[in-house]
């Protein structure tokens, strides 16, 4: 599974994320590492670090960024 898809996977589960989209980017060390853009549910408070968090288990070099 590409690290991308594992991003899709973990962040949808958030309970304040509505939608998401995951995007390939090139990287030195492990061929590419996911850019996670975010839309906060309406009313709700999802964060930076609590969607960077989600993916730190796998994935050291996440980018996300929250709307």
């Amino acid at each position: 599974m590409s690290s991308t898809l594992a991003a899709t996977l973990i962040v949808q589960r958030l309970p304040n994320v509505q939608m998401i989209a995951c995007i390939s980017m090139p990287h030195p060390k492990w061929d590419e590492r996911p850019f996670v853009v975010v839309v906060k549910r309406p009313g709700s408070n999802v964060r930076h670090e609590e969607v960077l968090q989600s993916t730190k288990a796998w994935q050291r070099d996440a980018a996300v960024q929250v709307h």
